[in-house]
C-alpha cells in the first residue's frame, strides 16, 4: 500500500493513469488516418494504418492545442487490414484533465458500414469554458474503430478495429463562444490577413518592378495596357476626380509620372476639375 502510494506521489504534475483499452486480434477492422488541425502550430496527423496493432495505440507525443470554446474538426478513418465488417466509430477528450473519460466527453459516435475502402469519419469539437468542464494544461484524446455493435465505451476491449490514444493542449486564451476571439486554426495568421498580405506585396512588386522596366529598360513599352498604371493617361481617367488642394491635383499628377521619366517641361499641364 505504501510503495503504491509512493509511486503516485512520484508522478510528474498533470499525470493522469487512464484505464486500458483496445483490441486483442491483429487483423480485419482498423483504425487509419487521424488528423485534428489545432492552433498555436500544435496539429495531430498520424496515418498509420495496416497492419494494426493489438492493444492501444500510444500516440501521446502527438499534441494538438485547443481553446476553450473553440470549434474544430477531428477526422479519421475507418479502414480495414482484411475483409469488410460493420464498425462502430467513436471518440473521445478528456476536457476536464480528472483521468477518466465520461460520456459528457464523448465526442461523437457514427455507424460504419462493411465497405473494404477506407471511411471518413468528423466529429465536430467545441471544448467547454474554463469552469465549465475544461481545465487549461495537457490531457488525452481516445479514438475508437470497433467492430460489430458496441455502446462508446472508453475502457473497451475487444476483438478486432482499432484505438488511438493523443495528447491534448488546452490553452488559458478563451475561444469566441466563451467570450474570447478564435484564433486561426493552424496558428497563424488569419486567411483574410495572409490574403492581404499577399496582395500588397505583389501590388508593389508590379509597380516597382513594372516600374523600372518601362523607365530605365523600356520606355517603348509604357503604354502596353498591362503598365497603363504607369501612364499619364491612366492617372487622368481613374484619377482625375482629385481636385486642387486633396493629395494630389491631375497638373501635380502628371507632373511627377513626367518627371519620372526625365521630363523636365510640364508647362502644357493645367488642372481640369
Amino acid at each position: 500500500m505504501l510503495s503504491g502510494l509512493a509511486v503516485l506521489l512520484s508522478l510528474p504534475a498533470g499525470y493522469a493513469a487512464y484505464c486500458q483499452a483496445g483490441k486483442t486480434v491483429n487483423g480485419d477492422s482498423n483504425l487509419g488516418f487521424v488528423h485534428l488541425q489545432g492552433v498555436q502550430g500544435m496539429s495531430i496527423t498520424d496515418d498509420t494504418n495496416c497492419p494494426g496493432e493489438v492493444g492501444m495505440i500510444d500516440l501521446t507525443t502527438q499534441k494538438a492545442a485547443i481553446q476553450p470554446g473553440g470549434t474544430y474538426s477531428l477526422n479519421f478513418q475507418a479502414t480495414t487490414c482484411g475483409s469488410g465488417w460493420a464498425r462502430l466509430a467513436y471518440a473521445f477528450i478528456d476536457f476536464n484533465g480528472d483521468g477518466v473519460y465520461g460520456q459528457n466527453e464523448l465526442l461523437g459516435q457514427q455507424n460504419v458500414d462493411n465497405r473494404q475502402t477506407p471511411v471518413d469519419v468528423t466529429f465536430p469539437i467545441v471544448p467547454p469554458c474554463a469552469g465549465e468542464g475544461s481545465v487549461v494544461g495537457t490531457t488525452r484524446m481516445r479514438v475508437f474503430i470497433v467492430e460489430s455493435g458496441f455502446n462508446p465505451n472508453p475502457c473497451l476491449t475487444f476483438s478486432y478495429g482499432g484505438v488511438k490514444e493523443f495528447s491534448i493542449e488546452i490553452i488559458s486564451s478563451p475561444g469566441a463562444l466563451c467570450g474570447g476571439s478564435d484564433m486561426d486554426v493552424g496558428g497563424g495568421m488569419s486567411g483574410g490577413s495572409k490574403f492581404l498580405i499577399t496582395f500588397f506585396v505583389l501590388v508593389f512588386v508590379y509597380f516597382a518592378g513594372s516600374a523600372i522596366y518601362v523607365l530605365k529598360i523600356r520606355p517603348d513599352h509604357r503604354d502596353k495596357i498591362w503598365f497603363a498604371p504607369l501612364t499619364k493617361e491612366f492617372w487622368v481617367k481613374f484619377m482625375g476626380y482629385v481636385k486642387v488642394g486633396c493629395t494630389l491635383s491631375k497638373n501635380k499628377t502628371m507632373q511627377l509620372v513626367d518627371r519620372a521619366r526625365g521630363k523636365k517641361d510640364n508647362s502644357s499641364y493645367t488642372d481640369v476639375i
